[in-house]
């Protein structure tokens, strides 16, 4: 209910800003052109590029709503409510996101999110950023981040992993569950 009177910014606005920052810094001079494209990480925007044509694909195909579909019947089943649900797709995207990139679980889970939103009537910016921090707070494997794959060569097994992050990954999640109640339902 904290946000239920404020106005959401638009992606338009969001870009907007963007882009005016980005003209002030070259305006003052604080960083050239040069180091302003040196600086973006394209192997990281080609690879999301990649994932939303597969995210596209999923939802084109239909086996996104599938997917939200099956939870809500799931959750229906076993009495979960519009915040029940929210709980069961944030599971999914730590599940999921533990096994695959952070950037792939976000493309491929929070378009699945906002299908169990739009059919339930959840609000779908509550799912949303449920979803991005369930899915990027998910760090019982070394897979799920590059900087945690990264560690591995420091001679670390993929158990020493489960054993150092399992009880962080359940406190982080618990905390989401308990500021989405707190701010949202």
């Amino acid at each position: 209910q904290l946000w239920e009177n404020s106005e959401r910014v638009s992606a338009r606005e969001a870009a907007s800003s963007c882009f005016a920052a980005a003209a002030v810094l070259l305006a003052t001079k604080t960083i050239t052109a040069e180091e302003m494209i040196q600086a973006v990480p394209w192997n990281v925007v080609i690879y999301v590029a990649a994932l939303i044509g597969f995210a596209s694909g999923i939802n084109v195909s239909g086996a996104g709503e599938v997917i939200g579909e099956w939870m809500i019947d799931f959750g229906e089943s076993v009495g979960l409510g519009a915040f029940g649900l929210c709980v069961l797709h944030m599971l999914l995207c730590q599940l999921v996101s533990n096994f695959m990139s952070n950037n792939a679980a976000v493309v491929i889970l929070v378009p699945i999110g906002m299908s169990v939103a739009t059919l339930t009537g959840v609000d779908p910016f509550a799912l949303g950023l449920a979803s991005v921090i369930s899915i990027n707070t998910a760090f019982i494997t070394p897979i799920s981040s590059p900087m945690m794959s990264v560690t591995l060569q420091a001679g670390f097994r993929f158990s020493d992993y489960v054993k150092g992050n399992l009880i962080l990954n359940v406190c982080t999640f618990l905390a989401t569950i308990l500021a989405l109640y707190m701010f949202y339902f």
